[in-house]
């Protein structure tokens, strides 16, 4: 049961969503900080399966989670247009990286496939172990394969280029969530778009202006 619950995952995870985001925020952090925040946020969305799974899981606030979680996404998308800072010490940098990269995994695979899949196989087999290992494993082995590969790709690409992907990437995932829960129509979309990037470039160019007074 545990080969198949980590075939399952690794196979269900590849050219996911989250995938592109983790590729993301490797050009960020070390791949220590990753693994760590990867694995705390796999933990708890495994243990949240489980507990769908014997039926512990309550009607709570999925809706309200998922409009955290694009407020957030959008949120990183801003961050993404800051500069990098020099001034700032490694040592606190990393104490609080692998929180910010638990919190974005967290939230893109919450409601994914890959964890349906996961609630699947524990509600129907009685080996919990060997599926909670399976599929932890598995989720884990397919966003570092991931990076590694996506690192290889992205190597001569400029830096900010990909900082300008990965503003694009966020912003992309937060607003598929709010158009989720708020089905918008077509001007709205038009509307909500330009004020997006309008604020976007407004903000990048006082974080500019701010940098080099």
């Amino acid at each position: 049961m545990f080969l198949s619950s980590f075939l399952l995952i690794f196979l269900a995870e590849i050219a996911d969503k989250t995938q592109l985001l983790v590729l993301t925020l490797s050009r960020r952090y070390s791949l220590p900080t990753l693994l760590i925040g990867m694995s705390v946020a796999a933990l708890v969305l495994n243990g949240l399966s489980f507990a769908a799974a014997v039926g512990l899981h309550t009607s709570a606030a999925l809706s309200d989670i998922r409009r955290i979680g694009a407020i957030l996404f959008l949120l990183f998308g801003f961050h993404s247009l800051r500069p990098a800072d020099s001034s700032i010490k490694e040592g606190r940098h990393l104490s609080i990286a692998w929180v910010s990269v638990a919190l974005a995994f967290f939230i893109a695979e919450l409601g994914d496939k890959t964890q349906l899949s996961t609630i699947a196989l524990a509600a129907q087999n009685d080996e919990k172990a060997a599926v909670f290992c399976g599929s932890f494993l598995g989720l884990i082995t397919s966003n570092l394969f991931a990076v590694t590969l996506g690192r290889h790709l992205l190597a001569h690409v400029r830096e900010k280029t990909l900082h300008l992907l990965s503003t694009f990437l966020f912003f992309g995932f937060g607003s598929w969530m709010l158009f989720q829960l708020y089905v918008p129509t077509q001007t709205q979309v038009v509307i909500y778009c330009l004020l997006l990037f309008t604020l976007a470039y407004l903000y990048a160019l006082w974080q500019k202006r701010r940098t080099r007074s």
